[in-house]
């Protein structure tokens, strides 16, 4: 028998014998007595998470996903944009139009000119009779029309070569293909982002489903715990990887990108309009000089112009435009960008496994178990009343009582840890050992690692002037049940299992928005796995290939392993 003081070395505790009732009595077991209400839980044929349609959980819904609101405001802003290209569309209609007629005025002012001084070739200033005031005002008037002629020349040529009107169709058509593959990848973008939120409903459901299994299953038989347990490590792991898959399409980032885009495009087109505007404006304020230079007399037509041109209309300013959609139509960004999952399932669709399979004992079940239990724990820590090891040892022959005997065991061990009777103390040593005899031979790994865990906690004193204790895993640490390969493989299973659990509790509910998940262990029992392997004997070496093959086979991540050996 191993003992040891606290961070001490160990002592020695001798064995007393004890009143023990070794009779020929027939005992009724509560293996036997509650056999029939185990055998009521349904056999599984299969548990490799294939679901019988009947009871699955129900489908969450998301409820509201950012996403739509900044699809719905690109989607208007990007008709807005085309809206804004198709009316420059048309007004290079206006463009093209104004080309035409400084085209066909420049003909009709050639034709002019030429007309012009054909008529001056024909106003004869020869005397024939006409009076000098006449012939005068005649010269004077054939004068003007050769000016004329010759103002109308200088206009034509001022308006043919400075009067250009880009072609602005080619910028107009690479806006439309702008706005297109911005469409094509608002599309897009949607798509992929509608694909990994619903991957990460269904891989939430599952996650959801496996634990609710599990959790109805802790009093079944270790077999069907365990291979529940491992069909849980994988489906978690996937709600990780898909999580971070989520996180990684951000919504919000997706819009600070896209949203530059958006803005690039708004920019060409605003230059284009004010080009488009100035190009109007600066061609018509030539003509206008040149027209004013050529045609003196129609200064009343011309001041008309002017006035026309001049009048201040309003003209439509996208920028400003812009901004003010932009305030209508944008969606309030809040520091929490979550995706709101139901909670309920959807008992059609999902894996898990029957209600009736996994369907818990009854209270009275347990309640009775406990109670029959109750004399062997009360005589350890403290009545004195006649008990028989081999009873002990034949109400253990079931899984579920085993269960219960430790679970019984752990309360105690929590609220009076020391046992105060050596005596006693090894009794209990005695009736663990029988346990773990049992479970040895029924392959029982659950009961091993309850018992791993509570034997850390109950003791008794050896020595009280110097504090030297004797923990109960050094009554047992010699078992043969500790040697076994496959107990520590299943026992670290189970711990993992365990542990993914717990961590899916804290961030599966996501009330705090889908965010990268870092998978690492966040309760002490894998941190602790390698000590207590150590502890009953296993060597380092062997612990650290035992802990990598495992998380290799249940496929952990690098981070999780190495976690558990760093340690």
């Amino acid at each position: 028998m191993v003992s040891n003081k606290r961070r001490g070395s160990g002592a020695q505790l001798k064995k007393n014998n004890i009143e023990i009732k070794t009779g020929n009595e027939r005992t009724f077991s509560l293996s036997t007595e509650y056999q029939s209400e185990v055998d009521k839980l349904s056999r599984l044929d299969t548990i490799d998470g294939n679901v019988s349609p009947k009871t699955t959980l129900e489908d969450p819904l998301i409820k509201h996903d950012p996403l739509n609101d900044f699809t719905v405001y690109f989607s208007k802003i990007l008709s807005y944009i085309f809206s804004k290209k198709e009316s420059l569309k048309r007004e290079s209609m206006v463009q093209e139009l104004l080309k035409l007629v400084f085209s066909d005025f420049c003909n009709i002012e050639q034709q002019y000119v030429q007309g012009l001084r054909e008529l001056s070739e024909r106003i004869d200033l020869s005397p024939g009779g006409y009076s000098d005031d006449s012939i005068m005002m005649l010269k004077w008037f054939k004068s003007y029309i050769k000016k004329l002629a010759h103002n109308h020349l200088d206009f034509m040529e001022a308006i043919s070569t400075e009067c250009l009107i880009k072609d602005t169709n080619q910028k107009l058509y690479d806006i439309n293909k702008q706005i297109n593959e911005l469409k094509k990848e608002l599309e897009e973008y949607k798509s992929d982002r509608t694909k990994y939120i619903s991957g990460l409903k269904e891989m939430y459901i599952k996650a959801k489903s496996k634990v609710s299994v599990c959790l109805d299953a802790t009093h079944q038989a270790p077999s069907i715990k365990t291979s529940l347990h491992k069909t849980l490590i994988p489906v978690i792991l996937n709600f990780v990887e898909v999580t971070n898959v989520v996180d990684r399409s951000d919504e919000f980032k997706f819009f600070v990108s896209f949203n530059n885009k958006v803005d690039s495009l708004v920019s060409t087109l605003m230059d284009l309009d004010r080009k488009k505007s100035a190009e109007i404006r600066e061609s018509l304020a030539k003509f206008v000089v040149y027209e004013t230079a050529k045609l003196r007399n129609l200064q009343y037509d011309l001041n008309d112009l002017i006035d026309e041109l001049n009048k201040n209309r309003p003209i439509i300013n996208i920028g400003e435009e812009y901004v003010n959609k932009q305030k209508e139509w944008m969606p309030k960004i809040g520091p929490c960008r979550s995706v709101e999952l139901n909670t309920s399932v959807d008992q059609d669709k999902y894996e898990g496994f029957t209600h009736a399979t996994i369907q818990p004992p009854s209270i009275k079940v347990i309640c009775k178990i406990e109670s029959d239990l109750e004399r062997f724990i009360e005589y350890v820590w403290g009545k004195n009343q006649v008990i028989s090891l081999k009873e002990f040892a034949e109400e253990m022959q079931s899984s579920l009582v085993r269960q219960i005997f430790c679970e019984t065991l752990s309360r105690n061990a929590v609220q009076n840890p020391e046992l105060k009777s050596k005596d006693k103390f090894q009794l209990l040593a005695d009736m663990v050992n029988l346990v773990l005899m049992v479970s040895e031979k029924q392959s029982d790994y659950w009961t091993g690692y309850s018992v791993m865990k509570l034997s850390d906690r109950i003791y008794t004193v050896i020595d009280s002037s110097e504090d030297e204790r004797c923990y109960l895993w050094s009554m047992i640490c010699t078992n043969n049940y500790w040697k076994k390969r496959e107990f520590w493989e299943e026992c670290l299973t189970i711990i993992i299992s365990m542990d993914l659990k717990a961590m899916f509790e804290t961030v599966g509910c996501m009330t705090t928005g889908i965010k990268k998940i870092e998978c690492v262990p966040i309760t002490e029992d894998p941190l602790a796995f390698q000590e207590r392997m150590y502890k009953y004997g296993i060597p380092a070496s062997e612990c650290e290939e035992l802990v990598n093959r495992v998380c290799k086979n249940l496929r952990m991540p690098q981070t999780y392993t190495e976690a558990i050996i760093q340690v």
